[in-house]
């Protein structure tokens, strides 16, 4: 059904349009003559008056006017297509994050729900943690564009729903979906061997010797690199997905930082769990950058680790110096920091299924959510209006030249050309 957003424009054009035409009716000629007994009576008056027309004058120019301004109107108010709400429709979100064992499971749960019309939101990265929390978000956004189309809107969550995916605002965001959901659970990962990362470097390195002392264990193919990585770095890194380059050079910045002018103390370092206590010489500034995320932060906010995804694993850059000096090496703290810079991409897994009570949440209870109860989809018109303004432009261009070509005529006119050659004589 065809509505306007703003509909006064083309009852504004509707009323210039009839001006336009009552104005053609509207004509200058010269009275009819009268017989007058001396010419002294004869007023001092112009031979022309103003007067009515039977039918208009000029057909073509005043049709090009009243298109002009019609279709002027017509893209000013806005045109577009409003569709007749119906039936049910789905927002299916699809979990993409590392909490998914196989991707083709995911893909064919989606392809037996789905339907024509249904919108299907992606959220989390192969290589990352994800965030049921940001998917409900999407969600929520993605329903608005289903308001004008649909009944009632069905949330369909195809996810293994584990533990690392929820968070505290989890809870908060679904209630804000104002019905029930679905939720089609796929599989997550088998449980990996428990690896120790390996180093690259002098034994005598004091890293190698917290790595020794605080024996690491992850679920992942993990390599420090103490220097600059070479191209062997990353094609291992490629080689398989999963793998972590752990980039912490000795002396050198890190990937994804630069050299400080002077270096800055810091007090102690904090990673997402575990956090040290200790006096720190910052060397290295963090350089922000699409896709590199922090990881580790000084205490007072500067980041201090970040990571970047490469392939199916990631980089994860640390600037946080080890000094060789007294026990630092040998504290708890340290090795706590150390196993927790050594786990797979996005941090140590928890791929465990949630509880009974948070399957319940995000089920939720009662009926489908109505399409009304969403905000209404950001304003779109359609795309005709551009050609519609250019259809009016081209009018008052034509009209322009009809015009021009009519006057034209009336010059060269037999009339013209006798008062043409009368000036002549004169001359």
């Amino acid at each position: 059904m065809l509505s306007f957003f703003a509909p006064w424009y083309l009852l504004a054009a509707l009323a210039a349009a009839a001006a336009l035409v009552a104005a053609h009716f509207i004509v200058r000629r010269q009275p009819r003559a009268m017989l007058l007994p001396t010419a002294r009576f004869v007023p001092d008056a112009p031979v022309l008056t103003t007067g009515w027309a039977r039918r208009p004058s000029d057909l073509a120019p005043l049709a090009l006017r009243v298109l002009c301004v019609l279709l002027a109107g017509l893209a000013l108010a806005g045109p577009f297509l409003r569709q007749r709400a119906g039936g049910t429709a789905k927002v299916i979100l699809v979990d993409r994050s590392r909490a998914v064992a196989d991707s083709t499971e995911t893909r064919d749960s989606v392809s037996a729900i789905r339907v024509d019309g249904d919108v299907v939101i992606d959220y989390g990265a192969a290589a990352e943690r994800g965030s049921l929390s940001a998917g409900l978000v999407a969600a929520a956004r993605a329903a608005s564009r289903l308001r004008g189309g649909a009944d009632s809107v069905e949330l369909v969550i195809v996810s293994p729903v584990a533990a690392e995916e929820i968070d505290a605002a989890t809870a908060r965001v679904r209630r804000e979906w104002p019905g029930r959901a679905r939720l089609v659970r796929v599989a997550t990962p088998t449980p990996d061997s428990l690896r120790r990362p390996t180093i690259t470097g002098d034994p005598a390195d004091p890293l190698a010797v917290a790595l020794a002392v605080a024996k690491p264990l992850a679920r992942a193919d993990v390599r420090i690199v103490r220097g600059a990585p070479v191209a062997a770095d990353s094609q291992w890194t490629t080689a398989q997905p999963g793998r972590v380059l752990l980039h912490w050079p000795v002396s050198a910045a890190p990937g994804g930082f630069i050299t400080r002018a002077e270096s800055a103390p810091a007090g102690g370092v904090v990673a997402r769990g575990p956090a040290i206590i200790a006096p720190f010489q910052r060397r290295w500034q963090f350089v922000p950058a699409i896709g590199r995320k922090p990881v580790a932060w000084w205490i007072d906010g500067d980041v201090a680790a970040a990571e970047a995804v490469l392939g199916g694993g990631c980089v994860r850059s640390v600037a946080i110096p080890v000094s060789a000096a007294g026990d630092f090496v040998l504290r708890p703290d340290f090795h706590a920091l150390l196993r927790e810079l050594a786990q797979p991409c996005g941090g140590a897994p928890a791929y465990e299924p949630v509880t009974g009570s948070t399957m319940a949440m995000l089920a939720g209870s009662g009926g489908l959510a109505p399409s009304s109860s969403f905000a209404k989809p950001p304003a779109e018109t359609s795309p005709a209006v551009k050609w519609l303004l250019l259809a009016s432009l081209a009018c008052a261009l034509l009209e322009l030249l009809v015009r021009r070509r009519r006057a034209a005529g009336a010059v060269a006119g037999p009339r013209g050309e006798a008062a043409v050659a009368a000036a002549r004589k004169v001359a």
